[in-house]
């Protein structure tokens, strides 16, 4: 007759010895799923010291045996947890967290914080304490050539109120000053500024705003005050030549004449290098708007009329006549119009008079523009 129970009632402490047991005497085949339950095992009969690493693999263990209603409330601590419990082993061969707080993700899904709940950040990175790291408390960087954002900052849902601040938002107490960066964009690519880096765009918390170009000249600046200057503006200023247009000097009367001006003469700027005094042309660099102009002073004494062109290209936009009478006195003749211009198109004077008027030479007279916008 076969023994299907034993009963630890009739069994002594001291009958069965471990040294009565051999070691393939109990195996899990002659033990089914159900020969030993939570009644038959007491609280203390299963302790840590009785169970070695080796023991609980993680084929023992199935999702259904350990539930949130098997383990104690302390059941698992950091002091049960080793320094490399957790690893890509664990987590997966993409996912790597160290003991010193570093999080490292070579998924190609990266790594995502979302929840659904209004009025809670998604994430914060926060430093308590003075940062000394050039990279600062939050560093995010692309490594690669790509044709893509290193970071997109997307708002999606429309609406709000007309006074929300919405998008990208900077909160900085800021040097005392107002003269520290408060945005700072640097270029460092090799074809630009001689490979060395710079920056195109910087915005202090004082307000002031300073853009350059790629050679780290400045562009445009916007000061605390309001005041804003763009050094290189499209815009000169030349003097007339040396000179004095008269019969005298080989300019007869009831003929145009070009009127030569001196690139290098006082006062003179030409901030792109735009005026040629070979062709006595200003060339527009960009297209805009341009305000164009000269100032002569013109001599005649016995009657005629002397008239000044503003030439574009070879069209006549506008003029400055005047009838010099007997007087002979030197009379101002000024003229200024707005230039609606194409890049690469000119401007320059040309005169025509009918009696022996005189144009003067040198500071007592000029060609200039600027552009508008």
């Amino acid at each position: 007759m076969a023994i299907t129970k034993i009963k630890s009632l009739g069994i002594t402490d001291g009958t069965i010895a471990t040294g009565d047991i051999a070691d393939d005497a109990v195996t899990s085949a002659k033990i089914p799923n159900n020969a030993i339950g939570t009644t038959e095992v007491t609280d203390n009969a299963v302790t840590t010291a009785k169970i070695t690493d080796a023991n609980v693999t993680t084929a023992k263990i199935t999702n259904a045996n350990i539930t949130t209603a098997k383990l104690a409330d302390d059941a698992v601590t950091q002091a049960k947890i080793g320094a490399d419990a957790v690893g890509t082993d664990e987590l997966s061969n993409s996912l790597n967290i160290n003991t010193s707080g570093f999080i490292q993700t070579t998924g190609a899904g990266g790594l995502h914080a979302t929840h659904g709940t209004a009025g809670s950040q998604v994430a914060s990175i926060i430093n308590t304490t003075a940062n000394s790291n050039a990279n600062g408390v939050l560093y995010v960087k692309q490594t690669g050539a790509t044709n893509q954002p290193t970071m997109v900052i997307e708002q999606t849902g429309e609406g709000g109120n007309s006074s929300d601040t919405q998008g990208l938002h900077i909160k900085m107490a800021g040097q005392n000053q107002g003269s520290g960066k408060a945005i700072r964009v640097t270029t460092t690519n090799s074809n630009l500024n001689s490979g060395s880096a710079y920056d195109p765009f910087t915005v202090t918390n004082g307000g002031s705003v300073t853009i350059r170009d790629t050679s780290n000249g400045i562009t445009s600046y916007l000061d605390t005050a309001g005041s804003h200057t763009r050094p290189k503006q499209p815009g000169f200023i030349s003097i007339r030549g040396s000179t004095r247009l008269s019969a005298a000097n080989g300019y007869s009367s009831g003929v145009y004449h070009t009127v030569p001006f001196d690139a290098n003469g006082t006062g003179n700027f030409d901030t792109r290098n735009n005026y040629s005094t070979s062709t006595e042309r200003f060339t527009f660099p960009t297209t805009g708007k341009y305000l164009i102009g000269f100032n002569l002073l013109v001599y005649g004494s016995n009657g005629g009329y002397i008239d000044f062109n503003l030439m574009y290209n070879s069209t006549l936009l506008g003029r400055a006549y005047y009838d010099t009478g007997t007087g002979g006195n030197w009379l101002p003749v000024n003229f200024a119009q707005i230039v609606d211009a194409s890049t690469n198109d000119f401007v320059w004077v040309r005169a025509y008079w009918t009696g022996s008027q005189q144009i003067h030479e040198g500071s007592y007279g000029n060609f200039w523009g600027y552009l508008l916008g």
